[in-house]
């Protein structure tokens, strides 16, 4: 048999995997090393989700903490835009308008955020030259506000790079209990030789039987589709891949 996983398998399944295993090894006292073995399993399968679960929250909460300030760098761009444009008299090709705003500010706000940052700090280098025509206190908001863009946005990517590890952690988590499915196995066939029908009710994962009892069809002979051993329980797969 040896069933494997696939490496994007989510948590969820992998935990309720474990639960069945360790379940059926309990009920012959022989296998009681090997139902030990997986209850671990199950507690590292919960402890690593949960690791995961942090981390995609972390990458979460500071992804909006970005766009909240990027919409704020994104007012007060709009703030000194207006500005230089009627200390340019409204004209594009006269300063400050045409030294600030070669890019305009409408592009601007479409860059990612750290041109976005970029773009804000040389318009507010720039500006400072303009200091004459009472431009400091929009200038003063758009420095504020892009400084603020700049570490909401390192704070991003050193959440996103933290995923790397548990993501890392998954596709070792996967391989071990895939290595121990096969030490599982060659323990029930050790135990019962050639009694592969302990090992399916063991070893099967619960969704392939759920599957078979679906797809087996009205009328069918046998009991297949009604089996009341296979759970009907929620298998969404609700973890981004690995």
């Amino acid at each position: 048999m040896s069933y494997r996983f696939e490496l994007n398998t989510s948590y969820q399944r992998l935990r309720r995997y474990g639960a069945q295993v360790s379940g059926g090894l309990r009920a012959r006292k022989v296998f009681d090393p090997h139902a030990t073995s997986w209850a671990q399993m199950k507690q590292r399968i919960k402890r690593e989700r949960e690791q995961r679960e942090e981390a995609d929250d972390a990458v979460l909460e500071a992804s909006t903490v970005t766009r909240v300030e990027d919409a704020d760098n994104d007012a007060a761009l709009t703030a000194v835009s207006g500005r230089s444009w009627e200390l340019s008299n409204k004209e594009a090709s006269a300063d400050p308008h045409a030294t600030l705003f070669k890019i305009p500010a409408k592009r601007i706000k479409s860059f990612g955020a750290a041109r976005a940052v970029e773009e804000s700090s040389r318009i507010v280098r720039d500006g400072r030259r303009f200091a004459e025509l009472d431009f400091e206190k929009t200038l003063d908001g758009l420095e504020t506000t892009s400084a603020r863009l700049a570490t909401a946005f390192q704070a991003f990517e050193a959440a996103d790079d933290a995923l790397f590890d548990p993501r890392r952690a998954k596709k070792a988590l996967i391989r071990d209990i895939n290595a121990l499915i096969a030490v599982t196995e060659a323990a029930i066939l050790t135990a019962f030789p050639g009694r592969d029908d302990i090992v399916s009710a063991i070893l099967q994962p619960w969704f392939e039987r759920k599957a078979k009892r679906k797809t087996a069809g009205a009328g069918t002979e046998g009991t297949t589709e009604n089996d009341p051993l296979v759970p009907d329980i929620d298998d969404s797969e609700e973890e981004p891949t690995a």
